[in-house]
């Protein structure tokens, strides 16, 4: 293991070496030491520029052409010891122009488009928090939005329903602000100083809680909860202790995620032994109730009357001696409770091939107790009717809007939502492992990234169909 760490640090040495080989005028550096330098932050880098862009391809070319500009400009840099946090800037402005160009709409002000701005302050105080104070609360999200997560004007007039001068006046006046009070550089520390104290944070905790959440690779899509993840914070970390299981394994529930059609909960397993040849993990016999005895769902017998519709499991970590496992559950509708009750006395220990292969069984009671949260226990949804008995449920809730329709076929189907002012939304389609005897019909789930719970009206088009949705 620590021959491959080693081989693969060599490699991005060399990498970046080659880079600036042909560098041209030399900077008073040499290329093996600000090779060294960049790859001990190298990952750093990679996850920003990801979280920026949203594609690793891209991310990689942006943070090549970032680790140039850094080279050539490197003895603009007068303490070594900012360079992780002047090379990070140079990246989010490298990664705002490339944002721009690819799609023509992020807006960048021209006080920070070059990376020369940020260099020549770069030593200088900024009385950070005095100028934070400066900012009303509107200001400050909006400032967090434009400059920490790189939304466009347009981006932050549809999330919070302002009109774009609305917005466009909101950040002028912040900015004035600050350049009233303190001298006009000082705009520029403050937003270097933003970055730092948010995007890096951001960076190390959202992005991996999304990462963690996130569920396209199983052939679902939850765009909607990681964007509430982000905006909302919407997911709950557990304090509880690990659970003793014998035979030197440890349990315990790292992360909880709950909104109005869906469940998600985070296994971590340790274990003094090796579990290398081990995929996953499942709680066979998965038992959740809340406080009323609601049974939210059993794995054990799926003829009884629960929540749970659709089920799945997704791997996040795989250690030699630990696992953390997602475990997802989706309904069409969860009841509002205060306590999650969750047991299970088997854990199956498995290895994924052609078909999932039952290496090991852990015979242990687990019974947790989960305390919820107010924001999930306070959770509302707005619903809609429509004049078609097809629809069991439409609602829009914290993180986004749901749906469930029954078809008469069965298949993939398209879905697309409008809004009241003719903007289109793209949906994600599940066929639900149910049937509705009633209609004699295939039940499906629509999912997609729209909250705005003032709209009155909405349509939803089905395979070419349009159909009315009206607020109740």
């Amino acid at each position: 293991m620590i021959l491959l760490v080693c081989s693969i640090i060599y490699e991005k040495v060399k990498t970046i070496e080659k880079l600036i080989e042909k560098s041209s005028p030399k900077p008073n550096i040499d290329k093996e030491t600000y090779s060294k330098l960049v790859v001990s932050i190298y990952d750093d880098l990679l996850k920003t520029a990801k979280y920026k862009l949203g594609d690793e391809e891209d991310a990689k070319d942006v943070l090549q052409d970032t680790i140039m500009i850094a080279y050539l400009n490197f003895g603009k840099l007068r303490n070594e010891k900012y360079f992780k946090t002047w090379i990070t800037k140079i990246l989010i402005n490298q990664c705002n122009k490339y944002y721009k160009k690819k799609y023509k709409e992020m807006e960048v002000f021209d006080d920070f488009s070059s990376a020369d701005n940020v260099v020549s302050y770069m030593d200088e105080p900024a009385e950070y928090e005095s100028i934070v104070n400066l900012l009303n609360e509107r200001e400050k999200k909006i400032f967090d939005l434009y400059y920490d997560n790189g939304f466009s004007i347009k981006d932050i007039s549809k999330r919070l329903n302002l009109k774009e001068n609305t917005v466009k006046s909101i950040l002028s006046r912040g900015r004035e602000k600050i350049k009233k009070k303190y001298k006009p550089f000082t705009l520029a520390v403050f937003i270097l100083c933003l970055f730092v104290a948010t995007t890096v944070i951001a960076i190390s905790v959202i992005s991996y809680i999304q990462d963690m959440f996130r569920v396209e690779n199983e052939g679902l899509s939850n765009e909607s909860v990681l964007e509430s993840i982000e905006t909302l914070g919407w997911f709950q970390k557990s304090d509880m202790d690990y659970v003793d299981l014998g035979n030197g394994y440890k349990i315990k529930l790292d992360y909880f995620l709950l909104d109005e059609m869906s469940l998600y909960l985070v296994l971590d397993l340790e274990s003094e032994k090796d579990l290398s040849k081990y995929d996953e993990i499942s709680p066979v016999d998965l038992k959740i109730e809340n406080e009323n005895g609601d049974l939210i769902c059993d794995w054990t017998n799926l003829n009884t009357k629960q929540y749970q519709r659709m089920n799945g499991i997704k791997n996040i970590e795989r250690k030699s001696n630990h696992i953390k496992q997602l475990i997802y559950i989706y309904t069409d509708s969860f009841p509002i409770s205060n306590t999650l009750n969750i047991s299970f006395s088997k854990l199956g220990l498995h290895r994924q091939k052609l078909f999932s292969e039952n290496l090991e069984t852990i015979y242990s009671n687990v019974n947790i107790s989960l305390d919820i949260s107010e924001k999930f226990k306070n959770r509302s949804n707005i619903s809609y009717s429509s004049p078609d008995n097809m629809f069991k449920k439409a609602l829009i809730s914290e993180t986004g809007f749901y749906a469930i329709v029954s078809l008469d076929s069965i298949g993939s189907i398209n879905a697309k939502l409008i809004d009241e002012s003719g903007n289109e939304y793209s949906c994600f389609t599940s066929l639900l492992n149910s049937y509705d005897e009633d209609n004699f019909a295939i039940e499906y789930i629509i999912v997609s990234n729209y909250n705005d719970k003032n709209s009155e009206n909405l349509k939803l088009i089905i395979d070419g169909e349009e159909y009315l949705l009206n607020k109740l």
